[in-house]
């Protein structure tokens, strides 16, 4: 059964499995702080996720060794 991604409501993977909270704490370094010394575990995970974000950005520009 053929028909469009938009009569379907479908969407690319990455766009179903980007989460935009990883984004706002790579880009707020005291929300990142927050989010790895808080008590939520949930909070933690998002935390390091952005955290391994930072670090391949500053990896790729080659300011982290």
């Amino acid at each position: 059964m053929l028909g469009c991604r938009h009569c379907y409501d479908l969407r690319h993977q990455s766009c179903q499995t980007h989460d935009k909270r990883v984004d706002v704490l790579a880009k707020d370094l005291r929300l990142l702080r927050f989010a790895l010394e808080g008590p939520d575990v949930g909070l933690n995970l998002l935390g390091i996720a952005a955290l391994e974000k930072v670090l391949r950005r500053l990896k790729r520009r080659g300011r982290w060794a």
